[in-house]
């Protein structure tokens, strides 16, 4: 889909399940590929689910996402990856 010619600059794409409770989420960034995990994805994920709060799993660990009043906000862990 990246290179679709309907997206002739190229596009992010986001393929979610629900998972009970929670969302699982791979994510593909125009340029780079598949990458372990990304928080504008989660929050992407999130509201597209229409979740007031969610935890999103992908395959780099869970992103916690939580919308109130307007805003989103994301909680997990950071870590550096070469």
């Amino acid at each position: 889909l990246e290179v679709h010619p309907r997206f002739p600059r190229r596009t992010n794409v986001q393929v979610a399940r629900r998972s009970g409770e929670e969302l699982e989420a791979r994510v593909w960034e125009r340029g780079a590929g598949e990458t372990a995990s990304s928080g504008s994805s989660a929050v992407a994920v999130a509201a597209a689910f229409g979740a007031q709060a969610v935890t999103v799993r992908f395959p780099g660990g869970p992103l916690d996402v939580r919308f109130a009043d307007g805003d989103a906000y994301l909680t997990g862990p950071a870590e550096r990856v070469s």
